[in-house]
């Protein structure tokens, strides 16, 4: 009786939906507001960055109401008025990619990659090489959120050759997370950081390309592993249920070729991505730019495909639509900061953590930086907005303990970014939990053992780089 009891236990658990573990966290923070004081920094506007930072030292406990009932529930909708700007690209995105979907593209693309890496080698390089891809677009020019237009692609894709949705979503999530955790270019985190820090921009780039390389080729042989065992059984997968529109093993292997309006497609959305890329690095382009980008790719595409224009928007709309849930899944995220931000306990939070820092030697505590940004980032998840609000107070009490500068602004990127594969609070992660129905409860079981080995390396590689004082070259 009792086994039977723990198997329905685990199958209750094996089935929380994504809002519903959402729900439960702004639950159990609304009430956490009631036991940590509330308290807040002095801020001033940074005129080089644009951003407000805050001030080291002036940290005071303040008065602040602590979240009632009402209050949480309004969170909900607060949040999701807070992540407007994420939402409307997501479904912008979704009607882009509705239209392209639509047109059969996808799946002419697709059939000649399955036919082409569908042998026991070739498949294992699709995964390195996919991984690699969002590993540099993240480290580069910061891609998140945007990254997840592609999920529906690689998913499908994965599902052909064998393997499970894990596969893909987590190969598309170790690269981004390991890109934003040691990325040599990120204007999000990494310019910010360094600007705090009074270091030049992008200074420290070898020692950071080093570390991801090092990281990367544990996370892909761990993705291999992993897609090898669900190959070899498809029963030993952690999340063996593939949703409908993913289950495309057979779905166009009679497809012989790519027709010339599928190839003007893809012409389009290669053009327009590298466009995005160039805009991102070179122009300053962000949510609103990169969104209007994918509708006029997806009107493009419905124009080659001579669809008229009712009929491009009948496809956009179903599009958009696949991306109700996800756009739900951010906007309850974003409940989580707004219930912080209205008890004023998120600096309270930054506060009490870097108290420990102070009694450690410099070598330990370049290690303990990682530690302190992994909890932040659970409670700030926006890069830029972590290095607003800690890098101000880590900067100096490097300083103060005798940890580099440069030392601090990595602990804060591996802190910031690998991390990113493991919170709830991560945008970018639970959209493609949500795309993929991938349970984050299952996801949790697959990613634990890779997120505590790549951070053991990133605390090892914050102490050696404290140990050889590692510094602008």
């Amino acid at each position: 009786m009792k086994k039977n009891k723990k198997l329905s236990l685990s199958s209750i658990f094996s089935n929380v939906n994504p809002l519903t573990l959402l729900f439960v966290i702004v639950v159990i923070v609304s009430i956490l507001t009631h036991f940590i004081p509330s308290g807040e920094y002095d801020r001033v506007l940074d005129e080089v960055t644009g951003k407000t930072v805050v001030v080291a030292d002036t940290f005071k406990f303040v008065e602040a109401d602590k979240a009632s009932i009402t209050t949480m529930l309004l969170s909900f909708d607060a949040g999701i008025q807070k992540a407007a700007p994420i939402i409307s690209f997501l479904l912008l995105i979704g009607g882009s990619l509705g239209v392209i979907t639509s047109t059969g593209a996808i799946e002419s693309l697709l059939n000649v990659l399955v036919k082409k890496f569908n042998n026991e080698k070739k498949k294992k390089i699709i995964i390195a090489i996919t991984m690699f891809f969002f590993l540099f677009c993240s480290s580069s020019f910061g891609m998140g959120q945007e990254m997840m237009a592609f999920a529906p692609f690689i998913i499908i894709l994965m599902v052909s050759l064998g393997f499970d949705t894990i596969t893909a979503i987590g190969t598309m999530i170790l690269g981004y997370a390991i890109g934003y955790g040691s990325g040599f270019l990120n204007p999000f985190n990494l310019a910010v950081a360094q600007d705090i820090a009074g270091l030049p921009y992008p200074s420290g780039l070898e020692f950071r390309i080093i570390l991801s390389l090092i990281l990367y080729i544990v996370a892909v042989r761990y993705m291999i592993n992993y897609a090898n065992k669900v190959e070899r059984d498809f029963s030993l997968s952690i999340s063996p249920n593939i949703p409908e529109e993913f289950k495309s093993k057979n779905k166009f292997e009679n497809i012989n070729k790519m027709s010339t309006s599928h190839k003007l497609v893809w012409l389009i959305f290669v053009s327009g991505l590298a466009f995005l890329i160039y805009g991102a690095t070179m122009k300053g382009f962000y949510l609103s730019e990169c969104a209007t980008i994918f509708l006029t790719i997806g009107l493009l595409s419905g124009i080659v495909n001579k669809y008229n224009l009712n009929k491009i928007f009948q496809e956009f709309s179903r599009g958009a639509k696949d991306m109700a849930v996800p756009c739900l899944i951010i906007g309850f995220a974003m409940s989580i900061t707004t219930i912080l931000d209205s008890a004023k306990i998120l600096d309270s939070i930054v506060y009490y953590l870097s108290l420990p820092l102070k009694n450690l030697p410099p070598i330990i505590s370049a290690g303990g930086m990682v530690i302190v940004q992994t909890l932040i980032n659970f409670f700030v998840n926006s890069g830029s907005t972590q290095a607003a609000i800690t890098m101000p107070i880590i900067s100096p009490l490097a300083q103060v303990l005798g940890v580099n500068q440069q030392v601090a602004v990595l602990a804060f990127q591996l802190g910031d970014g690998l991390s990113n594969m493991l919170w709830v609070t991560c945008g970018t992660l639970m959209i493609g939990l949500g795309i993929g129905e991938i349970n984050y409860i299952n996801w949790f079981k697959f990613i634990i053992k890779i997120y505590l080995v790549l951070l053991t390396i990133g605390v090892a590689a914050a102490m050696f780089a404290q140990y050889i004082n590692y510094g602008p070259f």
